[in-house]
């Protein structure tokens, strides 16, 4: 289980990016920070230690695609692929 101190970091991150006025170095760093304890408390969720991480990047190019298309009328109505 991991302790307090680090939750309460989370905490006060996610508190600061609501309310502060960062300058995009600050707010980087804050979300660079966060992303760190993140992983280390869900390990899982890294970059290519999951495989539903390229589950899902392969959803964001169906997703983009298809969008695209229909940006172009390329897609019917019901949304089946044209012939």
């Amino acid at each position: 289980m991991f302790g307090r101190k680090i939750i309460a970091e989370l905490a006060e991150i996610d508190e600061n990016l609501i309310r502060s006025q960062f300058t995009p170095a600050q707010e980087a760093s804050a979300i660079f920070r966060r992303k760190a304890i993140c992983e280390e408390l869900h390990p899982e969720t890294k970059r290519g230690e999951n495989w539903k991480s390229d589950q899902v990047a392969k959803l964001a190019k169906l997703v983009t695609r298809v969008t695209i298309l229909a940006m172009c009328g390329r897609f019917t109505q019901n949304l089946s692929c044209p012939a």
